[in-house]
């Protein structure tokens, strides 16, 4: 086995590398309909909606609004 010959420890090959895994970001299209009381935390960013606002965002934040009547849903096609 090769020694990392600053640190001398065994240098791993680069097939067992860790894999990261695929997050799935499926995205949805709203609308605000009107002002979020508090800003929105995601997992990158957090989000302060207006109302008129138009904005991708991910599902799992965008359908609690959705369902709260603060956001409506576009629905488009490619």
């Amino acid at each position: 086995m090769a020694l990392d010959a600053e640190m001398g420890m065994p240098m791993r090959p680069a097939s067992a590398a860790p894999r990261k895994k695929k997050v799935r970001n499926d995205l949805a299209l709203i609308r605000i309909l009107q002002d979020a009381p508090m800003p929105i935390a995601g997992p990158d960013r957090s989000y302060i909606l207006k109302h008129g606002d138009v904005l991708y965002m991910p599902d799992v934040l965008a359908l609690p609004l959705v369902q709260a009547g603060i956001a409506a849903e576009i629905k488009y096609s490619k």
